[in-house]
């Protein structure tokens, strides 16, 4: 398993603009640029002050509040250790949220209907060319040179059409709403074949079967993770151990790719890890 130690990555100013400035980046994996289907970003991300327009993505996210409260939906707060999940082709905002110091995990990656993924640093140049032919990015929204100004579009939507030179074609929604996870409301069900471990199975999603759960790692005890097709993320929530020789401890972040397995064992207070599988979208 790949390691990063979330902080000790520096803060980076965010590439694209289209929603404003008052975010900071910091990247802990991202996939394969050269391939859309096998291509994601997964990145803590800080905010004072952030507004965003209603929208939906071709692609799916995961949100997963460490500090502070997010909002997704007028009558919806993400809270501190809740998980969110955003469908692609599922709407959501306004997000507006004040100027106190917020921190999220965030990832994003294709979803299932197989239009992939373009990360930022693809998407740069097509926001400056959009500038650069006259047009301007307000709230998130992007207004053409020659646009109507009551009718502008989605700001990334504008930016991936110009990247592209597709017109972009939402997939159908799989789902009514963002689906929002509270964690600390599931109670963990001991694994079968190993007693050290325990699971809050949060939710599959899609026939892609898109995983998300909390694993517990007793201390003294170990999880041997198997090899399968799909790339897993990982985010240790609390606790402390190890993970084929390199440290874990809250905010340590890993990655398997596929075909890869791990040992984790811990060796201090139970590590609590949440664990992603993302979708296989080439078979």
């Amino acid at each position: 398993m790949e390691v990063v130690q979330t902080k000790e990555v520096p803060d980076k100013a965010i590439l694209l603009k289209h929603r404003g400035d008052g975010l900071g980046f910091r990247d802990l994996f991202t996939g394969d640029p050269e391939d859309p289907m096998n291509n994601y970003y997964v990145v803590y991300a800080t905010q004072k002050g952030f507004y965003s327009p209603v929208h939906k993505h071709n692609f799916d996210q995961f949100r997963f509040p460490i500090k502070g409260s997010i909002s997704i939906l007028p009558d919806l707060d993400v809270e501190e250790g809740e998980l969110c999940y955003h469908p692609e082709g599922v709407k959501y905002g306004p997000q507006n949220d004040g100027p106190e110091e917020r921190a999220v995990l965030v990832l994003q990656f294709g979803g299932a209907s197989k239009q992939g993924y373009l990360n930022h640093s693809q998407l740069k140049g097509a926001e400056e060319s959009l500038r650069e032919k006259g047009g301007r990015f307000e709230q998130g929204k992007y207004f053409g040179p020659n646009a109507n100004p009551s009718i502008p579009i989605d700001g990334f939507r504008a930016i991936w059409e110009e990247y592209t030179g597709q017109t972009m074609i939402f997939p159908e929604g799989r789902y009514g709403s963002v689906v929002n996870m509270k964690p600390a409301a599931y109670t963990y069900v001991q694994d079968k074949s190993n007693a050290t471990i325990s699971r809050k199975k949060l939710g599959v999603f899609s026939e892609r079967e898109t995983r998300a759960e909390v694993v517990k790692v007793v201390a003294g005890g170990s999880w041997d993770i198997p090899s399968e097709d799909a790339t897993r993320v990982y985010w240790v929530i609390s606790g402390s151990g190890s993970v084929d020789g390199q440290e874990l401890k809250a905010e340590s972040a890993g990655r398997l790719k596929p075909g890869s397995s791990a040992t984790v064992i811990c060796e201090g207070a139970d590590l609590e890890i949440l664990c992603f599988a993302l979708p296989t979208l080439y078979a």
